[in-house]
């Protein structure tokens, strides 16, 4: 078994609607799919999320870098030395993790098929009988907030629901207020500053809106700076959850040797995939800390990605997926289901799911084939 080809394919997908966090604003999603072909027949996708303001990387340049480095590497490997590949891959080039993101996947998927079995199977099996996405907003008006949040409740979004802010500390109180009024108890209330608030301003409004059962307050402050965030976790009630400050799983383990949060969000684009996102919750489940698996506007092929890795992990107790058919005015592939606030996997190898050639070919902007010649 040896990769014979890789396609690799830019694509723009125009939004439904914008989506706002205190960061950036999106209105066309961005990505980046790749496709491992095998000399025994098989076929692997996978998928990156090139965001400037989250990793650094723009759509040119994952393709580029697939394109003309990483690519013609990957010719005549084993899909299966996963991570043989990913050592290689980082002596290649540092960084650029929504890039290699999408050739983990595609070999992920791969070997899901190679052995006939899904890929939560080859991260350890299923740990939960269903799975449970967040029900997100993003940066509303406070009196917008309200009528977001209940259509959400009726949707049938009873787990968990997630609130943008970050923005402005007296409208970001207000908004945490009104969010938990319009969800009512029972329901665990996540806010997401998104690096929003210095330490100083982080503590004093965290310690307000703690009043409202805040189940979560992530990433309150800048990425860089640990040691503030710990200040922070220590001043709060509410678990305060690292993001934009886990990319590895060294990360991971100075964030837990810190006490500089009290959990994790492991998003893929920022782990490089699958194999690093893997290791990551398992040293957090070292240090029975718990997890979520972050989202950043996908298709269902980074979605199912997602699913996989939270299926397979017991500490995961959140999904932060935004249901492609909600955001983007197609998907370019199918397989994922979605019911109210659960995710269904389908029961299929690899991550089970497929691309839909005909929405390919619409919102493909570049493809580049790179074989032996």
């Amino acid at each position: 078994m040896r990769i014979s080809e890789v396609l690799v394919s830019s694509l723009e997908i125009p939004m439904k609607k914008t989506f706002a966090t205190s960061r950036a604003k999106q209105d066309v999603a961005k990505h980046v799919i790749v496709q491992l072909f095998c000399d025994d027949g098989l076929v692997g996708i996978g998928e990156g999320a090139p965001r400037p303001h989250i990793s650094g990387e723009t759509l040119e340049s994952a393709f580029l870098l697939i394109e003309k480095y990483l690519g013609p590497f990957l010719l005549g490997k084993d899909p299966t030395d996963i991570a043989a590949i990913h050592r290689e891959m980082d002596q290649i080039i540092e960084l650029n993790p929504s890039a290699k993101c999408a050739i983990d996947l595609a070999l992920y998927d791969l070997l899901g098929k190679r052995f006939e079995v899904p890929v939560y199977g080859l991260l350890g099996g299923r740990t939960k009988d269903s799975l449970h996405i967040n029900g997100t907003c993003d940066i509303q008006a406070p009196g917008l907030v309200s009528e977001v949040l209940k259509r959400r409740v009726k949707e049938g979004f009873r787990y968990s629901i997630k609130i943008k802010i970050g923005t402005d500390p007296v409208t970001d109180v207000e908004r945490v207020r009104i969010a938990r009024e319009a969800i009512g108890q029972g329901i665990d209330l996540i806010a997401d500053a998104n690096q929003g608030w210095d330490v100083a301003t982080a503590i004093r409004v965290l310690r307000k809106i703690d009043d409202f059962d805040l189940q979560v307050a992530e990433q309150p402050v800048y990425w860089r700076d640990i040691s503030g965030l710990a200040q922070v976790t220590s001043a709060v009630r509410s678990s305060v959850m690292a993001d934009e400050s886990v990319w590895s799983p060294y990360d991971a383990l100075q964030i837990i040797q810190m006490k500089a949060a009290r959990m994790l969000n492991i998003k893929l684009i920022k782990s490089g995939g699958l194999y690093d996102a893997h290791r990551i919750a398992t040293i957090a489940q070292g240090a029975n800390m718990r997890c979520m698996v972050g989202s950043t506007l996908e298709t269902s092929i980074l979605c199912a990605a997602q699913a996989h890795l939270a299926m397979a992990s017991e500490n995961i107790v959140y999904i932060d997926s935004l249901t492609p058919g909600e955001f983007l005015v197609e998907d370019p592939a199918q397989g994922l289901s979605w019911t109210g606030d659960l995710v269904v996997l389908p029961d299929k190898p690899g991550l089970g799911v497929e691309l839909k050639e005909a929405t390919m070919s619409k919102y493909t902007t570049r493809r580049s084939s790179i074989k032996k010649s």
